[in-house]
């Protein structure tokens, strides 16, 4: 092959003749598209056609399988080391906090990286009581006592806050009330 009859295309083979000039024949060689997110890139029809789209994996700092949502992500085909698919974690750096969390807490989080506290465990943006009934006591129905379990009073306690609960009804119909902060995520 001649010097002048290379195309400077990887998915092409050169060759050149005398009695016909210069041919660039389409070949299937492997060949790079320029995105590292895609392999295998191959030929095809003289050009280089992009490989299925790696994965992208984020950073897991707390181990608690959801990804920081503000990472950058790398691409690769296996997961690296403490890197995940979801890319959910609204608060990398606690593993107490994530996408979907259910359980209550009584003292708020605060995330690397500096940002106020928040009470904010389930990644949903809202602060979720877990006791939002006041007025809690006992009221006779007839023969029967029934008790209104929440917080005495007309305040709803703020998260982390505590105050008086109601959380039965003795026998003579009287409320049992308890310490209880309130719970939230």
């Amino acid at each position: 092959m001649s010097r002048d009859c290379d195309d400077g295309n990887p998915c092409t083979d050169d060759a050149c003749a005398a009695a016909t000039g210069c041919r660039h024949a389409a070949n299937t060689a492997a060949c790079d598209d320029g995105d590292a997110c895609t392999a295998p890139d191959v030929c095809s029809g003289g050009a280089c056609v992009a490989g299925p789209r790696l994965p992208d994996w984020y950073p897991d700092a707390d181990g608690d399988t959801f990804g920081d949502r503000d990472a950058t992500p790398i691409c690769a085909a296996i997961a690296p080391a403490g890197r995940v698919a979801d890319h959910t974690d609204c608060c990398d750096s606690n593993a107490s906090v994530f996408p979907g969390q259910t359980a209550w807490f009584i003292d708020s989080h605060l995330c690397a990286g500096g940002g106020a506290a928040s009470w904010d465990y389930n990644c949903n943006g809202v602060e979720e009581l877990r006791h939002t009934t006041s007025g809690g006591g006992c009221t006779r129905s007839g023969s029967s006592c029934v008790a209104v379990l929440g917080w005495t009073g007309s305040i709803t306690r703020a998260c982390g806050s505590g105050g008086s609960f109601v959380t039965s009804c003795d026998a003579d119909c009287r409320p049992v009330q308890e310490w209880t902060a309130q719970e939230c995520h």
